[in-house]
This record gives C-alpha cells, sequence and structure tokens, in this order.
C-alpha cells in the first residue's frame, strides 16, 4: 500500500535553516573580533599610562626630596624612596660662594648649585632631572651683643 502523505500548504516548519545559522556566526565573530581589537588596544594604553604615571611619580619624589636638599652639605648621595624608587644626585656649584651678599657680619655662605638627580626603580631607569638650588652654610654664631636682637636691647 502506498503511504498517504499530505500537503505541507499552509503549515509553516519551525526551527532555524542552515543559512541563518551561519550568518549569526559571521555577525557573531565580527563583532568578537572589534571588541577584542578594542580591548587590546585598551590594555596597551593602560600599560602606557602605568609607565607615565611612574615617571610622574618619580619627578614628583625627586622636587618634594630637592626642597630639603641643601647641596652645600651634601654635594652628592644616593637613597631609596617609596616603591623601591632609587635617587641619586650629584652637584656642581654656579660661580662662587656668597657671604649674604657681603653684608659684614653675616651668619651665612650662601651658593647656587646645578643639581643633576637620577632616579631608577624595578621598572627601568627613568630620566634623568637638572634643576639649580641654593646651598647655604653656618659660619659665624649669632652674636650676642648686638642691638638688633630680636627682643631688643638687654
Amino acid at each position: 500500500m502506498r503511504a498517504l502523505r499530505k500537503p505541507l500548504l499552509g503549515k509553516r516548519i519551525v526551527g532555524l535553516g542552515m543559512v541563518e545559522v551561519l550568518a549569526a556566526m559571521v555577525i557573531f565573530s565580527v563583532g568578537a573580533v572589534l571588541l577584542f581589537g578594542w580591548m587590546s588596544n585598551a590594555a596597551e594604553r593602560l600599560g602606557r599610562l602605568r609607565g607615565e604615571q611612574r615617571q610622574l611619580f618619580a619627578q614628583l619624589a625627586t622636587l618634594e626630596f630637592a626642597k630639603s636638599l641643601n647641596p652645600m652639605a651634601q654635594p652628592d648621595g644616593e637613597l631609596v624612596l617609596a616603591d623601591g624608587l632609587r635617587l641619586r644626585w650629584g652637584a656642581t656649584r654656579i660661580g662662587e660662594v656668597d657671604a649674604a651678599g657681603g653684608i659684614h657680619g653675616s651668619l651665612y655662605e650662601v651658593a647656587l648649585y646645578e643639581v643633576v638627580f637620577r632616579a631608577d626603580s624595578k621598572w627601568g631607569e627613568l630620566p634623568q632631572q637638572a634643576m639649580t638650588i641654593a646651598g647655604w652654610r653656618q659660619v659665624r654664631s649669632e652674636n650676642v651683643n648686638s642691638l638688633f636682637l630680636a627682643g631688643g636691647p638687654r
């Protein structure tokens, strides 16, 4: 006997065909490639920013240390700051030592120094910085017989 087949008129087949699945996979893969490319660029930029941040930290730490440095008393040296930042410096005097403008009885001698700072850390060596800093040294003690002492004459 023959099997009776009913025509599929008016009935719709539910499901996805192979063409639809392939189209969805292509769209997904194009989106994934774009997303991973964007993430790669973002990671690269983040790495560069971290390097610049470390460099700025080293420059700021050097400037903070330079505020307290007296190159006449300590013309060269080395110390380790936070995060393993090693700071080395060397100073060269510019010009002559001045006894505070040549005023008789001055307590201090002053001079200008060109100080070169070199910093390196576990991330590598950073660019050197140079700045001009005043150095000083006390050469006399305060004269107790002066009429201009704080507090007036005795």
